[in-house]
């Protein structure tokens, strides 16, 4: 966080950096990961959510149905996930975010909090697992250990919005304490969507030796929001700021107060150690804590959440000769999640007469074996292979007491192999092939229908990349192509109340492509005419339902439900000076079907953003001042739409034509 000085750092604060990771590898710090992006954290200080932030990488698509309620892919699709995060993997300074089934409360995150964030396109099958979805790395100890610095902002705008932060550290030769608190909150754009965010953490830290280091981390969240609920079209033409109304036989949104309430401790230890030279070593235990309430429109549901894991890799480099060098690492990662979920019914946003409990668990484990051999800085070939192991269990408690049932999913073996070619210090190709999985998670065996289903496998399937990439001070670009070739796809069904549940629907085939760009260029020799930088990513979605069938109706051939055929985001930015800095955005999302028949889509739209600001500094302070527009074209869109939705309420219009006000400060001694 303060490893430069203020006029470099604020320098930056207004740009977002994306830069590809192409060889771990070749840096002792970081595990191998094969293909990944790395994005620095300048503008997502100045957001109140992280989607401006990853949705400029290609191939990523974060989305908010309503202030504070994400979905998130990675080269995937939303089948699985009315709400909240499933299918990717998020770890927080190592610890990891995801419970055991891989569910991720990934909006209890304040956006100002990471400094940095890798991207990275599963499967990994490495430190992070066979999770095909991929990883989220997010980092909040970017750069050196050894300053001292703060950094505080506060801003508002439409819709009630006030969001403020405030981050420190503190360094005494071996011993560093990081804080943060961060608050934020909105009425929302929509009718019942107003939310409320605290995120506060601790993090001391003993470097007891040149080579080994000591961290713990104390987090603590507490999240409300208000969930509007889907609109139908002619709902949405007439009023898209209205919540979901009453209908003849079920209540409204507001008038149930439909919403969640979640309460997350997270503590974690992490141990880091070098010995020999050439040799790694880290062990992370940590424990995490979730209350959680979701009054819906047909029921109130409470979970009581305990998660505990250990993971830990050992690594070893070996340099052969000057021409030959390697790396051989292995590790394990062990997770047990236990929930307690009580339904009652909802009366009126009250917690009425208990319906139904039931106490389920979780337990999944894998090992990892991964080498990597690197010939004259030209040729590297990376391997790993991993074998996961999960175990599902369930307790009937109410109103039927039962002895607990449990199922053993069948381990899977999960190999990958990738080779990279570097032409010279700019070029380089590579050619990945990986097996990964996803199983179920624990909402999808017991979805709001209320029934449990211990009879869902595993999603899983073999994933071919092929990429090409440019590296240098001016421009950088990376074309990459895949295929992912998935069976036994969790697909989510809706019945005419409005639960939901799961089955594994069939087979899906992902093809796509994606282009990242970024040109640093000049007008002329004149300071002025300096300073211009051009952004574009590109994905193109040629997602096919291959064999899928439901109810004996065949969707085969379809477009999934849900993804684009396209998206694009371009940004040009000016900054002549470590002063003034202006950036305009341009994002189009083409059209999306919103149901398997592909019967009904959601229309294109085009999203301009911009931001302007002004730095002011004195010696080690800095002050930025800066203002930020959004949806400038006063689209009339949705950031996530309901998929399959009974009765046609699909759509959850997005705010309109808005802007913001807000100072960043920063002392960097």
């Amino acid at each position: 966080m303060y490893a430069q000085r203020a006029g470099d750092t604020i320098a930056s604060l207004e740009e977002v950096v994306v830069r590809d990771s192409l060889a771990p590898l070749l840096r002792r710090d970081v595990p191998a990961h094969g293909l990944s992006t790395v994005v620095y954290h300048p503008v997502w200080h100045k957001s109140e959510s992280l989607l401006p932030v990853l949705n400029t990488v290609p191939g990523v698509r974060l989305e908010e149905r309503s202030p504070g309620s994400y979905r998130l892919m990675i080269h995937g699709s939303p089948l699985r996930s009315p709400f909240g995060v499933r299918n990717v993997k998020v770890y927080l300074d190592e610890v990891p975010l995801t419970d055991a089934s891989g569910n991720t409360y990934l909006n209890l995150v304040d956006p100002s909090l990471p400094e940095e964030i890798k991207v990275v396109a599963g499967p990994d099958n490495g430190s992070y697992g066979p999770l095909y979805g991929g990883q989220l790395l997010l980092k909040t100890e970017a750069g050196a250990r050894d300053t001292t610095g703060a950094e505080a902002g506060i801003q508002g705008g439409a819709f009630g919005l006030i969001k403020a932060f405030a981050k420190g550290n503190i360094q005494r030769k071996r011993l560093s304490l990081e804080t943060f608190h961060g608050y934020q909150q909105s009425e929302g754009y929509r009718e019942q969507s107003a939310l409320r965010r605290y995120y506060g953490q601790v993090a001391p830290r003993w470097q007891y030796s040149q080579e080994g280091s000591v961290r713990l981390l104390l987090g603590y969240a507490d999240l409300r929001y208000e969930t509007p609920g889907g609109l139908t079209l002619p709902q949405m033409q007439q009023n898209p700021r209205a919540a979901r109304p009453a209908t003849t036989t079920l209540p409204g949104a507001a008038e149930q107060n439909a919403g969640v309430r979640n309460r997350t401790l997270l503590a974690g230890l992490v141990h880091q150690s070098s010995f020999r030279k050439d040799w790694h070593h880290l062990a992370v235990l940590s424990l995490m804590h979730t209350g959680f309430a979701n009054p819906f429109i047909t029921n109130y549901e409470t979970r009581m959440e305990r998660t505990w894991s250990f993971r830990t890799r050992l690594g070893k480099e070996h340099r052969w000769n000057e021409a030959l060098t390697g790396r051989l690492e292995g590790g394990m990662e062990l997770q047990q999640t236990n929930a307690a979920v009580n339904n009652h019914k909802n009366e009126g946003g009250a917690k009425g007469d208990r319906v139904t409990a039931d106490d389920l668990a979780v337990l999944q484990h894998y090992y990892y074996l991964r080498g990597n051999i690197l010939w004259r800085q030209r040729l590297s070939v990376e391997w790993s292979s991993c074998l996961q192991f999960y175990r599902q269990q369930y307790t009937p408690i109410y109103p039927q007491p039962a002895a607990r049932a449990s199922r053993d999913i069948d381990p899977v073996f999960s190999p990958s192999l990738m080779l990279s070619y570097y032409f010279n210090k700019r070029w380089m190709a590579a050619l990945k092939i990986a097996r990964g999985l996803s199983a179920p998670t624990i909402e999808e065996m017991r979805a709001s229908d209320q029934q449990v289903n211990l009879r869902l496998n595993a999603e899983k399937g073999w994933k071919y990349l092929v990429s090409l990439s440019r590296a240098g001070r001016r421009l950088d670009a990376r074309l990459e192509a895949y295929y992912f070739g998935l069976t036994q796809a969790i697909v989510r069904r809706v019945l005419p109340n409005d639960q939901d549940y799961y089955i594994n629907g069939g087979s899906i085939d992902h093809l796509g492509a994606d282009l990242r760009l970024r040109w640093d260029f000049r007008l002329g020799d004149k300071r002025w005419l300096d300073g211009f930088r051009l952004e574009l990513a590109h994905s193109l979605y040629h997602y096919r339902f291959d064999t899928y069938t439901v109810d004996s109706t065949s969707y085969s051939g379809n477009r999934v439900t849900g993804v684009p055929e396209q998206m694009l985001y371009s940004a040009l930015s000016y900054r002549p000076d470590l002063h003034l800095y202006l950036m305009l955005s341009h994002s189009y999302t083409g059209r999306i079907p919103l149901n398997d028949a592909n019967v009904v889509y959601a229309d294109p739209w085009h999203l301009v953003q911009a931001r302007a600001g002004y730095i002011f500094r004195w010696k080690d302070y800095a002050l930025d001042v800066f203002a930020t527009g959004d949806n400038l074209l006063d689209a009339r869109y949705s950031l996530g739409n309901d998929i399959n939705a009974f009765g046609g309420r699909y759509y959850n219009p997005a705010a309109g034509r808005n802007f913001t006000l807000g100072m960043l400060f920063r002392y960097l001694p």
